[in-house]
């Protein structure tokens, strides 16, 4: 979880959500159902690492 959406530095110092499932193959489609979380706005953010090591781009901020 990050604290804001927009913000790359702050996606790095976020908590990592624990219970994340295993990545599928190129082009699946992925979910995972988030719990617990209350009280403020909540920003979700992904980024993803392929195979050789390239770092996507912040993607699907979403609150």
């Amino acid at each position: 979880m990050v604290e804001s959406a927009d913000h790359l530095c702050g996606f790095w110092s976020a908590t990592p959500l624990a219970g994340a499932p295993a990545p599928q193959p190129a082009g699946s489609q992925e979910s995972m159902a988030v719990g617990g979380v209350s009280g403020s706005t909540v920003y979700f953010a992904t980024r993803t690492l392929d195979m050789a090591g390239n770092v996507s781009a912040l993607r699907n901020g979403a609150r």
